[in-house]
């Protein structure tokens, strides 16, 4: 695959090429492969979770088990300071009860392997004790921004370059293993609105969807702090494992770059799309 600067040049985006290619980061895509309850990587099933972790609440209801990694197993990225040992596991609310907002991120330093699996809590409904199926990594590359993304707004992007830029940008996303659930980079969107953009204006008590002129000129005025958030993990809909996100949309939990520095997992936010 040939330099982004360069396709985005010969597409007649050369004005904002150079741009893209320096706003491109790191991104890991993985794969679910086999069914497991292994201590490795993977989506559902039961969590290796550490004895002195207790499964989260939300709405004083347990949340869904989506995810856990063995994180020196995930290719390093430059410029997302994921911690390289330990364990990360991911709980959503996962459309129970048609709700989106409940989730949980958990760090630990104890590798999976010396943690037993943890039963489901007996108040977890069967449709939300998903299947475990291994992830697999399938590719490291650069991820680009989205054509949602303020880094092309800021371009003065016109609806034509919209979508010679979207052709470019499928184009490129169809390199082999770059499809899939991610780590790092930035969000394959479903809708018009940058996920990162929504954590971020949530995390403030702002809605990103609302129409309000008051409400609105507070969303102008904090957006420019979208470009500190970063996507922890992009969690499509995987039937294999009895994940649908309504129409094949997607979950992506999102933390701001300061957090993730810090190891703030309990900062993270959840958006989800859907067509």
């Amino acid at each position: 695959m040939a330099d982004i600067g360069d396709l985005l040049t010969a597409k007649g985006l050369g004005r904002f090429a150079e741009v893209v290619n320096k706003a491109a980061k790191t991104s890991v895509w993985l794969s679910a492969t086999q069914p497991s309850e292994d201590a490795a990587s993977r989506l559902g099933g039961r969590p290796n979770l550490p004895a002195d972790l207790e499964w989260p609440l939300w709405n004083e209801e347990p949340l869904p088990f989506a995810a856990q990694f063995q994180l020196d197993r995930i290719p390093p990225m430059e410029g997302f300071p994921l911690p390289r040992k330990g364990s990360l596991f991911f709980f959503h609310e996962a459309g129970r009860n048609d709700e989106w907002d409940g989730l949980a991120v958990l760090f630990t330093s104890t590798p999976l392997a010396e943690s037993p699996l943890r039963d489901f809590p007996d108040e977890l409904a069967d449709d939300f004790r998903f299947q475990g199926h291994l992830l697999e990594v399938r590719a490291t590359g650069l991820s680009l921004p989205d054509f949602t993304d303020q880094i092309l707004e800021e371009q003065g992007i016109t609806d034509d370059e919209c979508m010679t830029y979207q052709d470019v940008s499928w184009s490129w996303d169809q390199q082999p293993g770059f499809q899939g659930h991610r780590i790092g980079g930035y969000p394959d969107c479903v809708q018009r609105h940058d996920p990162k953009l929504v954590a971020h204006l949530q995390s403030l008590g702002l809605d990103a969807y609302s129409v309000s002129a008051a409400e609105q000129r507070k969303v102008e005025k904090a957006k420019a702090g979208a470009k500190d958030w970063e996507l922890l993990f992009q969690l499509d809909s995987e039937d294999k494992a009895g994940m649908m996100w309504y129409d094949a949309g997607r979950i992506y939990f999102l933390i701001h770059k300061d957090d993730l520095k810090a190891r703030r997992f309990d900062q993270a936010w959840s958006v989800m799309q859907t067509s």
